[in-house]
């Protein structure tokens, strides 16, 4: 059996033998010094995301109203905290090339988020990447995308959006208790999409996804 905790490196691990009696016991949780830095990769990135002053025409655009705040993703972990989310992880280190999923807060709200290490060393969360933003995170809060996709939005208004921005191909899913729209805004599609529940008519939620290939 191994137990693992936040710290990627610490872990516990105990060995039973055919009788199922214990017979090995190992704990590790390296920590490193003031000073220690976990590598030399380069996160300059953090310091040139700047926040956008508008939301945008287009959905292409990728920016976000998030609880009163505008976003284009990717965003960094960092510009949540510089607008007053905290989360108690903001030193963990997240290996490179993987992800980290976290909670973060500010004045009595919370929501969960995944932070992506486009890097192939590891570094702290909060100079890691968030690609996706949903009403299901953070709910009852103000929530927009560019291109005019908010939550009074209708069915009729959200395919003429489409059809104005030559994003034509989408597709439509009917479930038992409303109908979910979904669309690409990048090459690849696992990352780059937006997705729309309505629920007798009125949207249930939206769910936008940016990846790496946005990033300047």
């Amino acid at each position: 059996m191994t137990f693992e905790t936040d710290n990627i490196y610490a872990n516990t691990k105990v060995k039973f033998d055919e009788n199922e009696i214990l017979y090995d016991i190992s704990m590790e949780n390296p920590v490193g010094t003031e000073d220690y830095k976990y590598s030399n990769v380069d996160t300059s990135y953090v310091a040139e995301y700047t926040e956008p002053l508008s939301m945008g025409d287009k959905i292409t655009d990728r920016i976000v109203n998030f609880d009163g705040d505008l976003y284009q993703l990717p965003v960094t972990v960092n510009a949540l905290i510089e607008n007053g989310w905290a989360t108690t992880e903001a030193h963990e280190t997240v290996v490179g090339g993987s992800l980290y999923h976290l909670e973060l807060e500010r004045n009595g709200v919370s929501f969960s988020a995944t932070a992506y290490n486009y890097s192939e060393y590891g570094v702290e969360i909060e100079q890691c990447y968030i690609q996706n933003m949903s009403t299901t995170k953070i709910y009852g809060k103000p929530f927009e995308i560019s291109g005019g996709i908010h939550m009074q939005i209708t069915e009729d208004e959200l395919i003429e959006i489409l059809k104005k921005e030559k994003i034509i191909k989408y597709e439509k899913e009917t479930y038992t208790d409303g109908v979910v729209y979904g669309f690409d805004i990048g090459e690849k599609s696992l990352d780059n999409y937006v997705r729309i529940k309505f629920i007798d008519g009125k949207v249930s939620y939206i769910t936008i996804s940016a990846g790496e290939e946005w990033r300047k």
